[in-house]
Parts: C-alpha cells; structure tokens; sequence
C-alpha cells in the first residue's frame, strides 16, 4: 500500500480496504441474490457490474428501503443508484465529507476497474489506526513532563542551555522532548523522582521514543509500524505504572 510516486498526500491506494477487491452483482440479478450476499458478507452494500470495467451503479440498504417505498423491487436494477467514485490516486481528505453523507466510495485503478470500496466504518478504523502512534506519543510527552514535575523545576532544568539575557522556561510544557531526555539523564533530578526504576534503561526507552517521534514528523501516509506502535506502548505503559 503506497501512494503515487512523489505523493506527500495520504491517498485510497494507501488504505487497505481500496485494493481489496470487491464482490458485485449483475443488474438483472435479483434482489434476493443481493440481499442473501451483504447478509452473508456482512456487507452494507454491493457494486452493480456488468464486467469488470463496466460498473453500472450499487445498491444498498438504503436504496432498497427507498425503492421499497415506492414498489417491491425484483431486480437489483430496480434499486440501485448511482455511487460515487474514486481513483487509487486519488488524495482521501477530500472525499471524507462525501463518504460520511454516502456512507461508501467505489474506488478505480488507472484501468477503471474496480478494486475496492471504502465505507465510513473504514476510515474510522483506517485512521484510528493511523492516528494511534500520535496519541500514544502525545501521552508519553504529557506524563514524562508530569513526572519531571515532581522533582524538578522548568528552570532549574534549562539553566544550562538557555542563553544569556533570556528568560528559562516557566512550564515543562515548553521543553522540548529531546531536552526532557537530557534532564532525566541527570542524577540529581533522577534521585529526586524517587522512581525504583533503572536510571539508563529508562532513558535508553525514552531515547527510542524521541528517534521515533522525529520519524513520525516526516509521517506520509505509511502504515505504521508494529514495533513503533510496540515501543510507544510499553513506554506509556511504564509511565502509567510510576504514577505520571
């Protein structure tokens, strides 16, 4: 799953649920057939086909509670409407209002042929997937600041970097990561956080952690990565059992 090649944008080639394929049903198909499917597949929906590059419209929940208000539909030609569609290379944030008012996108390769759908339920769980490391990496940095509250003041630890004639920082919220790192290798605010843990095996983490955070700044759409997610975990999970 990559974007285009140059992209920075996050696209549908990106999302896993756009290249993997779809199952369909031929217009003069009955609507039982269709039914029987998405009940089946769990699906909300069907793309209507007549071949593999002639995509005709979709039916859905929806269109068929619709058209069962006006008739009793036999045929799935009867109850379909027109989607809305997408190619791979398309960039997804533009299309996040149309698939939240649709509930789908079909998604096209460069052929016009389809090769996948997205659905409303995708992209909460493709971008609560692609959010996580950020969550996980915005709860370290707020612990690890509440942490070094308890022993140490913003000024006493920035006395040896801020220059002269300025003013040191008045809250941890303005230390940057990298400095966080450095205070805790220090043993004197270490002594005075009074953590029973292993001064260099904390900071040796946590100097994981700030490398992955400025990986995670140049961020472009990639899946993220397990042993990331992995790291950004067991960290939070420390932080939490020392009470920050």
């Amino acid at each position: 799953m990559v974007s285009e090649p140059g992209s920075i944008e996050l696209c549908f080639s990106d999302l896993e649920a756009a290249t993997s394929g779809v199952v369909g049903v031929a217009p003069t198909d009955t609507v039982e057939r269709a039914v029987t499917l998405m009940v089946l597949r769990d699906f909300s929906q069907l793309p209507v086909l007549s071949g593999p590059r002639s995509l005709k419209g979709a039916i859905s929940w929806k269109s068929l509670g619709e058209s069962r208000l006006r008739s009793y539909p036999k045929e799935v030609r009867e109850c379909m409407k027109t989607p809305n569609v997408v190619g791979l290379a398309s960039p997804v944030l533009p299309a996040l209002a149309t698939i939240s008012a649709h509930d789908f996108v079909l998604v096209q390769d460069r052929n016009a042929t389809l090769a996948g759908i997205v659905t409303a339920a995708d992209i909460t769980l493709e971008f609560g997937w692609l959010a996580k490391p950020f969550l996980l990496l915005g709860e370290v940095e707020r612990r690890l600041r509440a942490l070094l509250a308890r022993g140490a003041r913003p000024e006493d630890v920035m006395a040896d970097v801020v220059p002269d004639g300025e003013s040191p920082p008045s809250s941890f919220e303005e230390v940057t990561l990298g400095e966080l790192e450095r205070s805790f290798e220090r043993p004197e605010i270490w002594q005075e956080l009074r953590i029973d843990l292993d001064r260099g095996e904390f900071v040796k983490s946590l100097s994981e952690v700030r490398k992955l955070r400025n990986q995670m700044v140049h961020f472009r759409g990639e899946p993220p990565d397990p042993a990331r997610i992995q790291t950004l975990e067991s960290f939070a999970r420390v932080l939490r059992l020392v009470g920050a």
